[in-house]
């Protein structure tokens, strides 16, 4: 069985709410991604 990886220093302090960080930034993430996605398709001649 595979040892359980040690807690991430940087995310330590967070683990009273992991779930509301997580859930920010996946839609941090989806925002940029729409965000490149619109520019792509601004760029894009028609």
């Amino acid at each position: 069985m595979p040892r359980p990886r040690p807690p991430n220093p940087r995310t330590r302090g967070q683990q009273t709410k992991p779930n509301q960080d997580t859930e920010a930034k996946a839609k941090i993430d989806t925002k940029i991604e729409y965000q490149e996605q619109e520019k792509l398709r601004r760029k894009k001649p028609r």
